[in-house]
């Protein structure tokens, strides 16, 4: 019976074993699979570890270069922020000295203008007064011209010393005065050139005190030439 045909009970567990072959290849496929997402998540989670433990790494080096950064910036501010702050000092003083200077000038362009307003007003009042003066002058000269008289015909040189006793003398020999003073103040060739030998001789200029004695040697008969 052994060597020979199969026994129902071995036909039986053919029959179930070829039945139970399908759920076998899809359990052991399960399986496989299941595996593989199990690696699957493996690898993601080391690749995930790898990207925190990169974040962290990095995140520590930008953390420091930011504040390397952040302190570089503060520095450089800190260097802008005092020459700023020299820069407006020195034209702080710049222009409080220029102020100085400006307050200077307007008060002493006041104090010439003030002097000029003197000096205007005097300059006004000199000029009034040298207008008077000048036409007491020409009066004076006027007056002065009145008592002069001229002398001609005297040859050059004949007076002298003193032009003024030679004119005394004269006037009382030729025209027979009376031994008194004639009071003559200034006696003088007129101003010309010295003539040559056989020219004219210059006249004589004389100035007497008084008119009235002037008018009085004029009136005098005798030769003369006056």
């Amino acid at each position: 019976m052994r060597g020979g045909k199969r026994t129902r009970s071995q036909k039986k567990g053919d029959k179930l074993e070829r039945q139970n072959s399908p759920e076998m290849e899809d359990a052991q496929s399960s399986v496989s699979s299941i595996s593989s997402q199990q690696d699957s998540a493996d690898t993601m989670r080391s690749v995930l570890q790898e990207i925190r433990d990169f974040r962290a790494e990095h995140k520590v080096d930008l953390n420091k270069l930011k504040e390397e950064i952040k302190g570089d910036m503060k520095s450089e501010l800190e260097d802008m922020k005092q020459e700023i702050y020299q820069k407006l000092s020195g034209n702080s003083a710049l222009t409080q000295a220029h102020e100085t200077m400006l307050k200077e000038a307007e008060e002493r362009i006041d104090e010439a203008a003030t002097v000029n307003m003197a000096m205007s007003d005097a300059l006004i009042k000199s000029m009034k007064e040298q207008r008077a003066m000048q036409g007491k002058l020409v009066d004076l000269e006027g007056r002065s011209r009145r008592n002069n008289m001229r002398i001609y015909g005297v040859p050059e040189k004949k007076e002298g010393n003193s032009m003024s006793d030679f004119v005394d003398q004269l006037l009382k020999t030729e025209l027979t005065l009376p031994d008194t003073n004639l009071q003559i103040q200034r006696a003088h060739r007129a101003v010309a050139r010295k003539p040559e030998r056989n020219a004219p001789p210059r006249s004589i200029v004389v100035n007497f005190l008084e008119f009235n004695t002037k008018e009085s040697v004029l009136k005098r008969p005798g030769k003369k030439r006056f």
